[in-house]
């Protein structure tokens, strides 16, 4: 039962061996309507409140699988699967900084437990915290390299940290593993993608299709990488298949704004950005480009304006502070121009 032993009154031990029969059958309810009864039979026994916890949290009652963890843990703080739990539930609820000090409290408990570094790893990489979750996702693969979620984590945020090559191998490892896994055919395709090889990427994207033909991401990526060898029409046509499949997928809207925008089909790119904007409105990026695209129509007052917002939400994007300089000459601000274009200098944007 997940490092737990089933102890104590043989009542209580027969209560949670029916229990636990019952998950093993994906039963959670009936499981549940034990692991009530035995903590109201003995509400001190801790491995009934954790089962409990585990019983809600399979039926997607996040709130009261948090609140039989805790209970657990008022009554033993010392089994790191009850620290797991809890943090799962935090996660869930997204409350992830919570969860990776519950996290944090199962790893000091057993710090071999490869499931509890990945879990960290993967709350951190929500909260943004790429480089602490690449050393938990790295901990967690050192402890068990046959478990693929480690690689796969591992090859994200190497990809976030722009480590292109180091992120391929990672998912080359993860597929190595698990030949089947959509998600590593998905960041496999994205390392190619960020390394400039669409080709690759496309078969790469095929790959995941074939295993999931009903996945927007992996559409979505098919259609990136057919963009990237500009074969604008099947793009579009990739990127409405992944709209069709997940209406509110932004880097499907995104990439069909941006194979739009190649095609000088301006108007129908900046309804598109809108629409990806709509659905992640704090991306720098796509105001960028949303930015760009309004610059090529010469609505310079308004590009200024899509840059600025990029600016406040990443006051250190080059390219935006260079899109605010192009805009600001434009428009006849030649000084703000001047101090705008000296900022992105001094933040060095990468060649186009």
């Amino acid at each position: 039962m997940k490092g737990y032993r089933v102890m104590g009154d043989t009542d209580i031990e027969s209560l949670l061996e029916r229990g636990y029969a019952f998950e093993e059958q994906d039963r959670y309810a009936d499981a549940l309507a034990i692991y009530e009864q035995a903590v109201a039979q003995d509400p001190t026994h801790s491995e009934a409140w954790y089962l409990k916890g585990e019983a809600l949290f399979s039926l997607e009652r996040f709130d009261e699988a948090l609140g039989a963890f805790e209970r657990s843990l008022a009554l033993d703080a010392n089994e790191p699967d009850t620290w797991l739990g809890k943090g799962n539930a935090l996660t869930a609820l997204e409350r992830r900084t919570e969860a990776v000090e519950a996290y944090e409290h199962a790893i000091t408990l057993d710090p071999t437990q490869s499931v509890a570094w990945l879990l960290k790893g993967i709350a951190l990489f929500d909260l943004g915290q790429t480089l602490p979750a690449l050393q938990a996702y790295e901990r967690a693969g050192s402890l068990d390299p046959s478990e693929p979620e480690a690689w796969i984590g591992k090859g994200e945020a190497l990809a976030e940290l722009e480590r292109s090559e180091e992120a391929l191998a990672a998912y080359d490892r993860a597929l190595a593993l698990d030949p089947d896994n959509v998600e590593a055919w998905i960041g496999h395709g994205d390392a190619f993608s960020d390394l400039e090889d669409p080709m690759a990427a496309l078969d790469s994207y095929e790959r995941a299709l074939a295993l999931d033909p009903q996945n927007a991401d992996a559409q979505s990526g098919r259609g990136d990488a057919l963009s990237g060898m500009e074969r604008y029409e099947e793009a579009l046509t990739a990127y409405d298949s992944a709209i069709k499949l997940e209406a509110e997928n932004p880097r499907a809207w995104a990439g069909r704004a941006s194979a739009l925008t190649s095609m000088k089909r301006y108007p129908e790119s900046l309804e598109a950005f809108d629409k990806a904007i709509s659905f992640d409105d704090q991306n720098p990026l796509l105001w960028l480009f949303r930015g760009n695209t309004l610059a090529l129509m010469d609505r310079f007052a308004d590009a200024l304006a899509a840059y600025e917002r990029a600016i406040s939400f990443d006051p250190a994007f080059a390219w935006a502070w260079q899109g605010k300089a192009h805009a600001l000459r434009e428009l006849g601000r030649d000084d703000e121009a001047t101090t705008a274009q000296r900022k992105a200098d001094q933040l060095e944007p990468p060649e186009a």
